[in-house]
């Protein structure tokens, strides 16, 4: 009975121990930074925290958008049928693949609108590209620019 109490105790401090330090051993990584060349670094972190609250809230406003609207449309009789399918060139499609489309197009986002949002907002085609360069913009308005910083991290088991 006192042994495991006594291995008990002495586990926990050694799993502890373990987990802050680097088993397989460490390197030097760089990790992106934006900074202003004027500006301190807690101004920069600053700036860039609001440049990427702003891309967040946009990309949160377009996946309801689209949420909406998809669900919108899948409650239609016949849903996206006025819509116009295109090929990777841009060009319309031939009717009956058009129909093949469509169908494939229905069966994929009516069956996610009857799930969650989330699941929904992911089949969004642009929201996070439009998010993602309003984030580039912002940070380019506000004078950031990209930086790498290096960070020491853990290295991966190597087999």
């Amino acid at each position: 009975m006192n042994t495991r109490i006594v291995a008990r105790a002495l586990l926990l401090p050694a799993v502890v121990l373990l987990a802050a330090c680097c088993p397989f051993g460490s390197e030097i990584r760089t990790r992106p930074v934006y900074v202003h060349p004027q500006l301190s670094p807690a101004a920069s972190r600053s700036l860039a925290a609001d440049c990427d609250r702003q891309g967040a809230q946009l990309r949160r406003q377009l996946d309801a958008a689209y949420v909406e609207n998809a669900r919108q449309e899948c409650a239609l009789p016949q849903p996206f049928a006025d819509y116009r399918f295109v090929n990777a060139m841009g060009e319309t499609v031939l009717p009956e693949r058009a129909s093949e489309a469509r169908v494939a197009h229905v069966e994929r986002v009516c069956t996610a609108a009857q799930g969650k949002d989330s699941a929904l907002a992911a089949l969004c085609p642009d929201c996070r590209s439009k998010a993602e360069e309003h984030v580039r913009q912002c940070r380019a308005d506000k004078g950031l620019v990209r930086s790498e910083r290096p960070v020491r991290t853990c290295s991966m088991i190597q087999f």
